[in-house]
Protein backbone atom coordinates (compact mmCIF):
# COMPACT_ATOMS: atom_id res chain seq x y z
CA UNK A 1 0.00 0.00 0.00
CA UNK A 2 2.96 2.32 0.57
CA UNK A 3 4.20 1.78 -2.99
CA UNK A 4 3.06 4.32 -5.62
CA UNK A 5 4.43 2.37 -8.58
CA UNK A 6 1.83 0.22 -10.34
CA UNK A 7 4.62 -2.08 -11.53
CA UNK A 8 5.88 -2.82 -8.03
CA UNK A 9 2.37 -3.05 -6.60
CA UNK A 10 1.53 -5.74 -9.16
CA UNK A 11 4.67 -7.66 -8.20
CA UNK A 12 3.81 -7.36 -4.49
CA UNK A 13 0.24 -8.61 -5.01
CA UNK A 14 1.46 -11.54 -7.10
CA UNK A 15 3.96 -12.50 -4.36
CA UNK A 16 1.13 -12.46 -1.80
CA UNK A 17 -0.87 -14.72 -4.11
CA UNK A 18 2.08 -17.12 -4.40
CA UNK A 19 2.32 -17.21 -0.59
CA UNK A 20 -1.30 -18.32 -0.41
CA UNK A 21 -0.61 -20.89 -3.12
CA UNK A 22 2.30 -22.30 -1.06
CA UNK A 23 -0.08 -22.50 1.90
CA UNK A 24 -2.44 -24.64 -0.22
CA UNK A 25 -5.03 -21.84 -0.41
CA UNK A 26 -5.52 -21.52 -4.20
CA UNK A 27 -8.86 -19.67 -3.81
CA UNK A 28 -7.16 -16.82 -1.89
CA UNK A 29 -4.20 -16.87 -4.25
CA UNK A 30 -6.48 -16.47 -7.28
CA UNK A 31 -7.82 -13.05 -6.23
CA UNK A 32 -4.39 -11.53 -5.57
CA UNK A 33 -2.81 -12.83 -8.78
CA UNK A 34 -5.78 -11.68 -10.89
CA UNK A 35 -5.45 -8.17 -9.41
CA UNK A 36 -1.71 -8.30 -10.10
CA UNK A 37 -2.42 -9.26 -13.72
CA UNK A 38 -4.82 -6.30 -14.13
CA UNK A 39 -2.25 -3.85 -12.80
CA UNK A 40 0.57 -5.27 -14.95
CA UNK A 41 -1.65 -5.02 -18.05
CA UNK A 42 -2.43 -1.39 -17.16
CA UNK A 43 1.32 -0.74 -16.86
CA UNK A 44 2.08 -2.73 -20.06
CA UNK A 45 4.67 -4.71 -18.11
CA UNK A 46 5.18 -7.79 -20.31
CA UNK A 47 7.46 -9.61 -17.89
CA UNK A 48 5.05 -9.21 -14.99
CA UNK A 49 2.10 -10.20 -17.21
CA UNK A 50 3.95 -13.38 -18.25
CA UNK A 51 4.70 -14.26 -14.64
CA UNK A 52 1.08 -13.60 -13.60
CA UNK A 53 -0.30 -15.85 -16.38
CA UNK A 54 2.11 -18.61 -15.36
CA UNK A 55 1.02 -18.30 -11.72
CA UNK A 56 -2.67 -18.33 -12.71
CA UNK A 57 -2.04 -21.45 -14.77
CA UNK A 58 -0.67 -23.17 -11.66
CA UNK A 59 -3.57 -21.89 -9.48
CA UNK A 60 -6.21 -23.13 -11.89
CA UNK A 61 -4.37 -26.43 -12.11
CA UNK A 62 -4.66 -26.73 -8.32
CA UNK A 63 -8.38 -25.91 -8.61
CA UNK A 64 -8.77 -28.65 -11.28
CA UNK A 65 -9.93 -26.07 -13.84
CA UNK A 66 -7.74 -27.37 -16.69
CA UNK A 67 -9.37 -25.21 -19.33
CA UNK A 68 -8.46 -21.97 -17.57
CA UNK A 69 -5.06 -23.37 -16.62
CA UNK A 70 -4.30 -24.17 -20.26
CA UNK A 71 -5.61 -20.80 -21.41
CA UNK A 72 -3.27 -18.88 -19.12
CA UNK A 73 -0.35 -21.16 -20.03
CA UNK A 74 -0.92 -20.38 -23.75
CA UNK A 75 -1.04 -16.68 -22.90
CA UNK A 76 2.25 -16.94 -20.98
CA UNK A 77 3.89 -18.64 -23.99
CA UNK A 78 2.69 -15.93 -26.37
CA UNK A 79 4.09 -13.19 -24.12
CA UNK A 80 7.34 -14.84 -23.13
CA UNK A 81 10.67 -14.32 -24.90
CA UNK A 82 12.55 -16.67 -22.61
CA UNK A 83 12.96 -20.04 -24.37
CA UNK A 84 13.57 -21.88 -21.09
CA UNK A 85 10.31 -20.53 -19.67
CA UNK A 86 8.42 -21.35 -22.89
CA UNK A 87 9.52 -25.01 -22.88
CA UNK A 88 8.67 -25.31 -19.18
CA UNK A 89 5.20 -23.97 -19.95
CA UNK A 90 4.83 -26.48 -22.79
CA UNK A 91 5.60 -29.25 -20.32
CA UNK A 92 3.07 -27.81 -17.85
CA UNK A 93 0.37 -27.75 -20.56
CA UNK A 94 1.20 -31.34 -21.43
CA UNK A 95 0.69 -32.27 -17.76
CA UNK A 96 -2.77 -30.61 -17.78
CA UNK A 97 -3.88 -32.48 -20.89
CA UNK A 98 -2.54 -35.69 -19.36
CA UNK A 99 -4.66 -35.14 -16.25
CA UNK A 100 -7.73 -34.43 -18.39
CA UNK A 101 -7.21 -37.61 -20.45
CA UNK A 102 -6.46 -35.76 -23.71
CA UNK A 103 -3.45 -37.91 -24.56
CA UNK A 104 -2.82 -36.63 -28.09
CA UNK A 105 -2.52 -33.06 -26.82
CA UNK A 106 -0.55 -34.28 -23.82
CA UNK A 107 1.87 -36.06 -26.15
CA UNK A 108 2.25 -32.98 -28.37
CA UNK A 109 3.04 -30.50 -25.58
CA UNK A 110 5.16 -32.94 -23.60
CA UNK A 111 7.18 -33.60 -26.75
CA UNK A 112 7.62 -29.82 -27.14
CA UNK A 113 8.79 -29.62 -23.54
CA UNK A 114 11.33 -32.39 -24.14
CA UNK A 115 13.17 -30.05 -26.53
CA UNK A 116 14.05 -27.69 -23.66
CA UNK A 117 17.73 -26.85 -23.08
CA UNK A 118 17.03 -27.33 -19.36
CA UNK A 119 17.72 -30.94 -18.30
CA UNK A 120 15.14 -30.84 -15.52
CA UNK A 121 12.35 -29.73 -17.89
CA UNK A 122 13.37 -32.47 -20.35
CA UNK A 123 13.32 -35.12 -17.63
CA UNK A 124 9.83 -34.03 -16.51
CA UNK A 125 8.59 -34.09 -20.12
CA UNK A 126 10.00 -37.60 -20.70
CA UNK A 127 8.24 -38.77 -17.56
CA UNK A 128 4.93 -37.40 -18.85
CA UNK A 129 5.52 -39.07 -22.25
CA UNK A 130 6.08 -42.39 -20.44
CA UNK A 131 2.70 -41.95 -18.76
CA UNK A 132 1.09 -41.12 -22.12
CA UNK A 133 2.66 -44.25 -23.62
CA UNK A 134 1.33 -46.41 -20.78
CA UNK A 135 -2.18 -44.96 -21.11
CA UNK A 136 -2.19 -45.44 -24.90
CA UNK A 137 -0.35 -48.80 -24.67
CA UNK A 138 2.34 -47.57 -27.05
CA UNK A 139 5.29 -49.86 -26.23
CA UNK A 140 7.72 -48.30 -28.71
CA UNK A 141 7.07 -44.81 -27.35
CA UNK A 142 7.39 -46.07 -23.79
CA UNK A 143 10.74 -47.75 -24.49
CA UNK A 144 12.05 -44.64 -26.24
CA UNK A 145 10.95 -42.27 -23.47
CA UNK A 146 12.20 -44.55 -20.67
CA UNK A 147 15.65 -44.61 -22.28
CA UNK A 148 15.59 -40.83 -22.70
CA UNK A 149 14.38 -40.40 -19.09
CA UNK A 150 17.17 -42.64 -17.81
CA UNK A 151 19.77 -40.64 -19.75
CA UNK A 152 18.29 -37.40 -18.41
CA UNK A 153 18.30 -38.75 -14.84
CA UNK A 154 21.93 -39.84 -15.27
CA UNK A 155 22.79 -36.34 -16.43
CA UNK A 156 20.95 -34.84 -13.45
CA UNK A 157 22.79 -37.20 -11.11
CA UNK A 158 26.12 -36.18 -12.66
CA UNK A 159 25.20 -32.54 -12.34
CA UNK A 160 24.23 -33.04 -8.70
CA UNK A 161 27.43 -35.00 -8.07
CA UNK A 162 29.49 -32.31 -9.80
CA UNK A 163 27.76 -29.61 -7.81
CA UNK A 164 28.34 -31.60 -4.64
CA UNK A 165 32.02 -32.06 -5.52
CA UNK A 166 32.25 -28.41 -6.43
CA UNK A 167 30.69 -27.49 -3.10
CA UNK A 168 33.14 -29.78 -1.31
CA UNK A 169 36.08 -28.27 -3.18
CA UNK A 170 34.74 -24.80 -2.45
CA UNK A 171 34.48 -25.61 1.26
CA UNK A 172 38.00 -27.03 1.23
CA UNK A 173 39.38 -23.98 -0.59
CA UNK A 174 37.50 -21.70 1.79
CA UNK A 175 38.90 -23.54 4.81
CA UNK A 176 42.40 -23.30 3.34
CA UNK A 177 41.99 -19.57 2.76
CA UNK A 178 40.65 -19.05 6.28
CA UNK A 179 43.47 -21.15 7.74
CA UNK A 180 46.05 -19.16 5.76
CA UNK A 181 44.54 -15.85 6.83
CA UNK A 182 44.29 -17.03 10.43
CA UNK A 183 47.94 -18.16 10.39
CA UNK A 184 48.99 -14.85 8.85
CA UNK A 185 46.98 -12.99 11.47
CA UNK A 186 48.63 -14.90 14.32
CA UNK A 187 52.04 -14.32 12.77
CA UNK A 188 51.42 -10.59 12.62
CA UNK A 189 50.29 -10.61 16.25
CA UNK A 190 53.45 -12.51 17.19
CA UNK A 191 55.60 -10.03 15.22
CA UNK A 192 53.89 -7.08 16.92
CA UNK A 193 54.30 -8.61 20.39
CA UNK A 194 57.95 -9.51 19.76
CA UNK A 195 58.58 -6.03 18.36
CA UNK A 196 56.93 -4.41 21.39
CA UNK A 197 58.95 -6.57 23.78
CA UNK A 198 62.14 -5.77 21.87
CA UNK A 199 61.43 -2.04 22.02
CA UNK A 200 60.66 -2.34 25.74
CA UNK A 201 63.87 -4.29 26.31
CA UNK A 202 65.93 -1.71 24.39
CA UNK A 203 64.25 1.11 26.29
CA UNK A 204 65.02 -0.52 29.65
CA UNK A 205 68.60 -1.20 28.59
CA UNK A 206 69.02 2.38 27.40
CA UNK A 207 67.57 3.72 30.63
CA UNK A 208 69.83 1.50 32.71
CA UNK A 209 72.83 2.58 30.65
CA UNK A 210 71.85 6.23 31.04
CA UNK A 211 71.39 5.84 34.80
CA UNK A 212 74.70 4.02 35.05
CA UNK A 213 76.45 6.80 33.10
CA UNK A 214 74.78 9.43 35.26
CA UNK A 215 75.86 7.71 38.47
CA UNK A 216 79.42 7.37 37.14
CA UNK A 217 79.54 11.07 36.26
CA UNK A 218 78.18 12.05 39.68
CA UNK A 219 80.67 9.79 41.46
CA UNK A 220 83.56 11.12 39.37
CA UNK A 221 82.67 14.71 40.20
CA UNK A 222 82.28 13.85 43.86
CA UNK A 223 85.74 12.27 43.94
CA UNK A 224 87.22 15.29 42.13
CA UNK A 225 85.68 17.62 44.68
CA UNK A 226 87.01 15.57 47.61
CA UNK A 227 90.46 15.35 46.02
CA UNK A 228 90.46 19.09 45.42
CA UNK A 229 89.49 19.72 49.05
CA UNK A 230 92.37 17.56 50.24
CA UNK A 231 94.81 19.40 47.95
CA UNK A 232 93.42 22.73 49.12
CA UNK A 233 93.97 21.87 52.79
CA UNK A 234 97.57 20.83 52.06
CA UNK A 235 98.38 23.99 50.10
CA UNK A 236 96.40 26.61 51.97
CA UNK A 237 99.42 27.61 54.13
CA UNK A 238 102.00 27.33 51.42
CA UNK A 239 100.51 28.98 48.33
CA UNK A 240 97.48 31.23 48.58
CA UNK A 241 97.21 31.72 44.79
CA UNK A 242 97.12 28.01 44.09
CA UNK A 243 94.49 27.63 46.81
CA UNK A 244 92.25 30.12 45.01
CA UNK A 245 92.60 28.18 41.75
CA UNK A 246 91.61 24.96 43.51
CA UNK A 247 88.63 26.72 45.12
CA UNK A 248 87.38 27.91 41.73
CA UNK A 249 87.85 24.41 40.33
CA UNK A 250 85.87 22.91 43.22
CA UNK A 251 83.13 25.49 42.74
CA UNK A 252 82.84 24.67 39.03
CA UNK A 253 82.75 20.96 39.67
CA UNK A 254 80.13 21.44 42.38
CA UNK A 255 77.96 23.41 39.96
CA UNK A 256 78.43 20.69 37.34
CA UNK A 257 77.41 18.09 39.92
CA UNK A 258 74.31 20.06 40.87
CA UNK A 259 73.46 20.42 37.16
CA UNK A 260 73.63 16.63 36.72
CA UNK A 261 71.42 16.08 39.74
CA UNK A 262 69.02 18.77 38.53
CA UNK A 263 68.67 17.06 35.13
CA UNK A 264 67.92 13.78 36.88
CA UNK A 265 65.13 15.57 38.77
CA UNK A 266 63.70 16.90 35.49
CA UNK A 267 63.68 13.37 34.01
CA UNK A 268 61.98 11.93 37.09
CA UNK A 269 59.39 14.74 37.11
CA UNK A 270 58.59 14.24 33.42
CA UNK A 271 57.98 10.53 33.96
CA UNK A 272 55.96 11.09 37.15
CA UNK A 273 53.69 13.71 35.57
CA UNK A 274 52.52 11.11 33.04
CA UNK A 275 51.30 8.71 35.73
CA UNK A 276 47.91 8.26 37.37
CA UNK A 277 49.51 8.90 40.78
CA UNK A 278 50.38 12.46 39.73
CA UNK A 279 46.80 13.10 38.51
CA UNK A 280 45.42 11.78 41.79
CA UNK A 281 47.81 14.02 43.74
CA UNK A 282 46.75 17.10 41.74
CA UNK A 283 43.07 16.23 42.26
CA UNK A 284 43.51 15.92 46.02
CA UNK A 285 45.39 19.23 46.17
CA UNK A 286 42.68 21.03 44.17
CA UNK A 287 39.95 19.69 46.47
CA UNK A 288 41.90 20.84 49.59
CA UNK A 289 42.74 24.27 48.16
CA UNK A 290 41.62 25.99 51.39
CA UNK A 291 43.04 23.42 53.83
CA UNK A 292 45.72 20.71 53.91
CA UNK A 293 45.86 17.02 53.05
CA UNK A 294 45.00 14.48 55.73
CA UNK A 295 47.72 12.28 57.24
CA UNK A 296 46.73 9.33 55.04
CA UNK A 297 46.68 11.52 51.95
CA UNK A 298 50.09 13.00 52.77
CA UNK A 299 51.49 9.50 53.28
CA UNK A 300 50.07 8.43 49.89
CA UNK A 301 51.66 11.44 48.17
CA UNK A 302 54.96 10.83 49.96
CA UNK A 303 55.08 7.23 48.80
CA UNK A 304 54.38 8.27 45.21
CA UNK A 305 57.07 10.97 45.31
CA UNK A 306 59.71 8.66 46.81
CA UNK A 307 58.94 5.97 44.25
CA UNK A 308 59.17 8.35 41.29
CA UNK A 309 62.12 10.49 42.55
CA UNK A 310 64.12 7.83 44.42
CA UNK A 311 67.45 8.40 42.64
CA UNK A 312 67.01 12.20 42.66
CA UNK A 313 66.29 12.28 46.40
CA UNK A 314 69.24 9.99 47.18
CA UNK A 315 71.56 12.17 45.08
CA UNK A 316 70.40 15.36 46.81
CA UNK A 317 70.91 13.85 50.26
CA UNK A 318 74.28 12.34 49.38
CA UNK A 319 75.91 15.15 47.41
CA UNK A 320 74.28 18.24 48.93
CA UNK A 321 73.42 19.30 52.47
CA UNK A 322 69.65 18.95 51.94
CA UNK A 323 67.54 16.94 54.37
CA UNK A 324 64.92 14.34 53.40
CA UNK A 325 62.09 16.86 53.85
CA UNK A 326 63.88 19.51 51.79
CA UNK A 327 64.59 16.98 49.01
CA UNK A 328 60.87 16.14 48.87
CA UNK A 329 60.07 19.86 48.53
CA UNK A 330 62.46 19.99 45.54
CA UNK A 331 60.50 17.11 43.98
CA UNK A 332 57.20 18.97 44.42
CA UNK A 333 58.66 22.08 42.81
CA UNK A 334 59.96 19.95 39.91
CA UNK A 335 56.34 18.77 39.42
CA UNK A 336 55.26 22.36 38.85
CA UNK A 337 53.54 22.92 42.22
CA UNK A 338 53.44 26.50 43.48
CA UNK A 339 54.03 27.60 47.08
CA UNK A 340 50.35 27.24 48.08
CA UNK A 341 50.05 23.75 46.53
CA UNK A 342 53.27 22.66 48.26
CA UNK A 343 51.84 23.87 51.58
CA UNK A 344 48.59 21.92 51.02
CA UNK A 345 50.57 18.85 50.04
CA UNK A 346 52.98 18.95 53.00
CA UNK A 347 50.38 20.04 55.55
CA UNK A 348 52.18 23.24 56.62
CA UNK A 349 51.68 27.00 56.26
CA UNK A 350 52.71 29.17 53.32
CA UNK A 351 55.39 30.87 55.45
CA UNK A 352 56.89 27.49 56.36
CA UNK A 353 57.22 26.62 52.68
CA UNK A 354 58.78 30.02 51.87
CA UNK A 355 61.30 29.57 54.69
CA UNK A 356 62.14 26.05 53.55
CA UNK A 357 62.62 27.22 49.94
CA UNK A 358 65.04 29.94 51.11
CA UNK A 359 66.98 27.39 53.14
CA UNK A 360 67.21 25.02 50.16
CA UNK A 361 68.40 27.84 47.92
CA UNK A 362 71.12 28.88 50.36
CA UNK A 363 72.38 25.29 50.71
CA UNK A 364 72.64 24.86 46.96
CA UNK A 365 74.50 28.17 46.41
Amino acid sequence: MANDSTKYTARALREVGKDYLYKNSPDSALGYIKEALSLSEAASDTLEMTAAHNNLSVVYGELKDLEQATKHAYRAISLSKDSTLIYRTYSAIGKMFLLSGQYDSAYHYSRQGSLSPNIYTRANSYKQLCEVALETKNGALYEECVNSLNLANDSIEKINRTESMGETEYQYDLEQILYTEKTRYYRWIAVVIIGALLILFLYIQKRRSRDKTWKAQVETLRQKIETAHECDEGNIKGNMGESNIVARQVDNERKELQSLIDKKGDVCALSFMRTKAYKNMKSMIEVKSESVLSIDERQMVSQSIHKAFNEYIDALKKHTKLTQDEAVLCCLVKCGLNTKECAVCKGVSLNAIRTQKSRVKSKLM
